[in-house]
C-alpha cells in the first residue's frame, strides 16, 4: 500500500549569522553579520490544537516554530540557546484549550562543564521569551532536570502527554530517561504561571513478572533502548518504541498511580520482512468510532510506516505503507488527521493522507 503523498519538502530555512551562531529569520533592521540559506536536519516534530509546528532541527540545536498551511509549513521562529549548550531531543504538546503546554526534552551538550538532562514546559502560545534568560529565548513556565535532586534524569529522548483535568490545567507528562520512563503531572496554573509545577508520580522501568512483555537477553523484564512514544488519549494507552528490540509496547492504566504492559509487536507474518526494524517515531490515529478503531502508526527503518490496531488483548496489522526508499525518523497527526513525517537523513517533511482508515 502507498500513502496518498503530497509533495515533499525540502528543510531548506533561511537562517542569520550573528557571529557565530545561527539564527532562524533576520532582524528588521538588519542586525546580523551575513544571511545564509541551510539544508536543515528536521528531527522530532509536534503539533498543537491550531495546527501550529514545533520541529527539533538538529543542525542549530533548536526548535523551529511555523503553521501549517496546506500541505507545507510556515516557519516563522525559533527557540534556541545562543551557546548551543542545550540541544532539544523531544517534542509535545500538551492539549488543553487554549492553554496548550509545549514539553520540549533534552540534554546540554558535550561542551557543558556539568551537564544536565532535563524537560522544559513552555506556553504553546507565547513559547518565545521577550527577554533572554538562563534558557536562551525559551520562555520557560518551567525546568525539570530529574525525579528529584538526588535522582536526576541522565539522557532523555521522547516526550508525551495525556490530559488529565483541562478545566484543572493538569497533565500527566511521560518521559523517556534512558532505559526507563519517568511520569510526572504537570499542574499549570494560569492565575501565576510561574507557580506551574512538575509533580513526579511513578517510574516505568519494568514490565513485571506476570507480564506478556519481554525485553533484553540480560534482562527479560526490562526496555533495552526505548525510543518513541505516544498517546491514545481515548483508551489512555501509551504506546513505547524500543530501537534496539524491534518491538513496539503498549501500557494501559496510564492515567493512575501505575501502568501495566499489556503486550508488544514485534513480527506479525510468515515473511521475513514482517516484522520491525529500528522503529523510532509513534503516533496514533485517534477519535475513531469505536475507539477499538483507533491506529497506532510506527516509523521504520525499511523506508516504510506499518499501522496496528489493538483488539483488546493484542496488536493486529493494519497495513504497511512505502515511502520510497526514504528512513522516516517522527511521526504527527495535525487536526485533519494528515499524517507528517520527518527524514532528517534527506533533509526532507511531508504531509501525508491516507483517507478514511
Amino acid at each position: 500500500m502507498n500513502f496518498q503523498q503530497q509533495p515533499s519538502r525540502q528543510a531548506v530555512f533561511i537562517f542569520c549569522i550573528l557571529g557565530a551562531v545561527f539564527l532562524f529569520g533576520c532582524d528588521e533592521q538588519g542586525n546580523r553579520d551575513q544571511e545564509i540559506t541551510l539544508q536543515a536536519i528536521p528531527g522530532s516534530l509536534a503539533l498543537d490544537s491550531s495546527n501550529r509546528a514545533f520541529l527539533v532541527e538538529v543542525l542549530t540545536h533548536s526548535v523551529l516554530i511555523g503553521d501549517i498551511d496546506g500541505d507545507a509549513i510556515d516557519w516563522s521562529g525559533q527557540l534556541y540557546k545562543e551557546d548551543w549548550s542545550f540541544v532539544p531531543w523531544g517534542v509535545d504538546v500538551g492539549r488543553q484549550e487554549p492553554n496548550d503546554i509545549l514539553f520540549i526534552a533534552g540534554n546540554d551538550s558535550v561542551l557543558v562543564e556539568l551537564p544536565l538532562s532535563k524537560v522544559l514546559a513552555l506556553p504553546a502560545w507565547d513559547p518565545i521569551a521577550q527577554e533572554p534568560n538562563e534558557h536562551g529565548n525559551y520562555n520557560i513556565l518551567k525546568a525539570l532536570t530529574g525525579i528529584s535532586d538526588e535522582e536526576p534524569f541522565t539522557l532523555l529522548r521522547a516526550v508525551a502527554s495525556l490530559t488529565l483535568d483541562a478545566a484543572e490545567g493538569i497533565i500527566r507528562v511521560f518521559i523517556i530517561d534512558d532505559t526507563r520512563i519517568a511520569v510526572f503531572n504537570f499542574d499549570y496554573n494560569d492565575v501565576t504561571p510561574a507557580a506551574s509545577e512538575f509533580l513526579w508520580q511513578y517510574t516505568i522501568s519494568s514490565f513485571g513478572a506476570a507480564s506478556p512483555c519481554t525485553g533484553e537477553e540480560t534482562d527479560p523484564n526490562a526496555f533495552a533502548k526505548p525510543y518513541g512514544l505516544a498517546v491514545d488519549p481515548d483508551q489512555q494507552a501509551l504506546y513505547v518504541s524500543d530501537l534496539t528490540l524491534n518491538k513496539i509496547y503498549r501500557f494501559s492504566g496510564i492515567s493512575g498511580s501505575s501502568a501495566t504492559c499489556d503486550g508488544e509487536v514485534l513480527v506479525w507474518g510468515g515473511d521475513p520482512e514482517e516484522s520491525l526494524s529500528e522503529p523510532s517515531g509513534v503516533a496514533v490515529l485517534s477519535g475513531q468510532t469505536p475507539a477499538s478503531n483507533n491506529l497506532i502508526y510506527v516509523s521504520d527503518a525499511n523506508s516504510r510506516v506499518v499501522a496496528f490496531q489493538w483488539d483488546g488483548t493484542r496488536f493486529v496489522w493494519h497495513h504497511t505503507a512505502s515511502l520510497s526508499d526514504k528512513k522516516p525518523f517522527d511521526l504527527a497527526f495535525d487536526s485533519e488527521d494528515n499524517l507528517w513525517i520527518t527524514y532528517p537523513e534527506t533533509y526532507e517533511y511531508e504531509q501525508v493522507n491516507e483517507g478514511s482508515p
